[in-house]
Parts: C-alpha cells; structure tokens; sequence
C-alpha cells in the first residue's frame, strides 16, 4: 500500500484483524489531517513494515478506537505524530523494533488528543531496550500535546524479570492550546523487573 502527501489509507474492518502488506505513507492525511493511515476499527495490527518516505501521522479514530496494534515497525528518516479524534482513551500498541530517526509527536492541538500509546516491552518480538529509536545512535525528541479534556497517554509495559528502557531526545510538554488536557507519562514493570 503507498500512501502520498495528501491521502490518507483508512483500516475499516468488522471483525479483528490483522493486516500484513508493507505500507508506504508520507503526510498527515491532507487538508482534513485525518492522518496517513487511519484506522476507523477496533482490534486492528498492522504487520506489515511501515516506511515513512516524508513526515507522517496514524489516526486511531473517534478516541475510542482501541486495540490497534503496530507489529511490523516502521522506518524512515522522518518525524512521526500519533494522535486520536475528539476526548477518549483510543489506544495504539508498538510491540516490536521501531528504527525511524525523527521526532515522536503525541497528540494534535484542537479536537484531537493522543489517546494512550503503549510501548509493550511484554511483547515477544519487542526489544529489550528502545521500541521506538531502535538501534539509532540518536533517538529523536519526544512531543506530548495533552488532549481534548482527556490525556495524551505514553505507556511503558515492562517485561518480566527483565530491565527495559525507552531513550528519547528532549520531552517538551504542552497543554497549553488544549481544553482540560494533560500529558502523562505512565511505567508498568514485569513481575521482577
């Protein structure tokens, strides 16, 4: 699937699935910004690699969206932005090695929050360290802007008896052109870790 600047892919399915062609996307999904993939179902993964060709965003729509999964990974030497529709807690999961050498934005100004983003080191495929910024010499700044009366959510999932960390660049965190929003930042560890 190539996604081009102004397009968006929209993922629509009326049962769980999982989606295993690779994915070409660039842009935050034109004039309405409704992201370069957008998915509009709950309990989708993506599985397939993902490779960024300019700045690109993923939409889990509505904010309620939840259970989507991003298995494959994605690349590029772009900035990357996640975000969700309206108030809610839509969640979006990473669950292997991420190799983009960007910046991470959380969230979107407006009527749009970032939903919570879990990092699953749990995962059998994720790394032990770095999910996103894997293998990159220099992991890229972080952004989390709080949601539309709700949280913009970065969740570590820590793996049990292991040691799990997550390198960024500088965290900016911003509130301020948001309606009752926050940033959290939230760390779960495995038993023993």
């Amino acid at each position: 699937v190539v996604v081009k600047t102004n397009s968006t892919f929209s993922v629509v399915s009326a049962a769980p699935g999982t989606y295993m062609m690779p994915i070409s996307n660039a842009g935050t999904g034109g004039s309405g910004n409704y992201g370069a993939i957008r998915v509009d179902s709950n309990n989708i993964t993506l599985a397939g690699a993902i490779t960024m060709t300019a700045d690109a965003a993923i939409q889990t729509n509505t904010g309620g969206i939840t259970g989507t999964v991003i298995s494959g990974g994605i690349s590029g030497g772009f900035n990357f932005t996640r975000f969700a529709t309206g108030s809610g807690a839509g969640t979006l999961t990473f669950t292997s090695a991420n190799t983009y050498t960007g910046s991470t934005t959380l969230g979107r100004l407006l009527a749009f929050t970032g939903g919570v983003t879990n990092l699953d080191f749990s995962a059998g495929t994720a790394p032990t360290e770095n999910i996103l910024y894997n293998g990159v010499g220099t992991a890229g700044a972080l952004t989390m802007i709080g949601g539309n009366n709700s949280s913009t959510v970065l969740q570590l999932t820590g793996k049990a008896g292991t040691i799990n960390s997550q390198s960024f660049g500088n965290l900016s965190l911003n509130t301020a052109g948001t309606v009752g929003g926050s940033a959290v930042i939230s760390l779960t560890s495995g038993a023993g870790g």
